[in-house]
């Protein structure tokens, strides 16, 4: 009498176990599975240091999950690439155009101090900023902006328009933003976790005023930070 092969044998068992679906029906039952939320150690990278180098100019990638893990920046100013990560996972990889020769852009780790959608400088002849992130008081800031593959502006660093809107809606005021000369090895570790943690970037004497709808971060005289949203003005 014939008897089937071991590992056919074995595929069929899977097969049923996996009820035509490829996941196992007791992975289904703790919860991975697509009717209910991966947990945040499953959240992998979804690109590598590659997937950056490869960029062109005023190009970018980004493949974010659905979770509320935080969200952190890495700039590598040496081959001009940002690295957004959601918790551990690379999520998203842009081109950017960092501070020239004369008006180089700062390294060093810094909070998100202050959003504006839609915001001019104040020493630039208002030159408009889209989606502006403020890392210092002094003007440096992520934004939208002219991205042609090499340092060229002020200061501040240029994100594509499409990668500095979706970047926007993914952060929030205290975020962290790594400056670097390198590419990252890790996501950058958090240096704001709760409203009650010292800013030490903070200016306590910032005093601009506030539009609508405006998130900024400032230092109160027992330098804690609180977090306001203008509603009026």
């Amino acid at each position: 009498m014939h008897r089937p092969k071991r590992p056919l044998l074995l595929a069929l068992v899977a097969l049923g176990l996996t009820a035509g679906t490829g996941v196992p029906v007791a992975m289904r039952e703790q919860g991975y599975w697509v009717d209910k939320p991966y947990p945040a150690s499953a959240l992998a990278s979804r690109f590598t240091l590659s997937d950056a180098m490869r960029l062109r100019p005023g190009q970018f990638r980004w493949a974010a999950y659905d979770d509320p893990a935080p969200v952190s920046i890495a700039i590598d100013l040496t081959n001009q690439r940002a690295f957004v990560f959601q918790g551990q996972a690379l999520v998203g990889i842009a081109a950017i155009s960092s501070g020239r020769r004369g008006h180089g852009t700062p390294t060093g780790t810094f909070p998100i101090l202050e959003k504006a959608r839609f915001h001019r400088s104040n020493i630039y002849s208002s030159a408009p900023m889209p989606f502006m992130q403020r890392l210092t008081w002094g003007g440096i800031a992520l934004h939208a902006g002219y991205n042609p593959g090499r340092p060229a502006s002020h200061g501040c660093i240029r994100l594509p328009y499409g990668f500095a809107r979706i970047l926007f809606q993914a952060t929030r005021v205290g975020g962290t933003v790594v400056v670097m000369r390198a590419p990252p090895l890790a996501a950058p570790s958090p240096i704001i976790e709760a409203p009650d943690l010292q800013m030490t970037a903070a200016d306590p004497a910032h005093t601009a005023p506030l539009s609508p709808g405006r998130q900024i971060a400032v230092m109160s005289t027992d330098k804690t930070i609180a977090y306001v949203t203008a509603t009026m003005l």
